[in-house]
């Protein structure tokens, strides 16, 4: 950790995290929670899905690989007044890769058009 150049690290995290805010928000039925703007943000990007339970969005994308946290996050009252019953949250990091955000973005499409279709 001592020897990673910081300034490239942020530089991709951010550049990660403006494709994941990009794809989630052209997804129709997905809700951003918090600034759309990086340079509000770290490497953490929370959304909700309209009828569709953060439990069950981490449950079906974990089955794709995709390790999302779901429910409050020790932030009750802020996810309430965004309201919403929960949210997933996904964390990215120096390892993360465009392909998990791919992931990530293919996961959320199929899981919607599979409720849609009442699967």
């Amino acid at each position: 950790m001592e020897t990673l150049d910081w300034d490239a690290v942020r530089h991709h995290e951010m550049r990660l995290t403006h494709r994941l805010i990009d794809g989630l928000t052209g997804i129709a039925g997905v809700r951003l929670l918090g600034p759309l703007d990086t340079r509000d943000r770290r490497g953490v990007v929370s959304f909700a899905i309209e009828g569709i339970a953060a439990e069950e969005i981490c449950r079906d994308l974990d089955a794709k690989g995709v390790a999302l946290r779901g429910g409050h996050h020790c932030a009750q009252p802020l996810v309430r007044a965004f309201g919403v019953p929960g949210a997933a949250r996904a964390s990215l990091a120096p390892y993360s890769m465009d392909s998990d955000v791919d992931v990530l973005l293919e996961g959320v499409e199929d899981l919607i058009r599979r409720r849609r279709k009442g699967d």
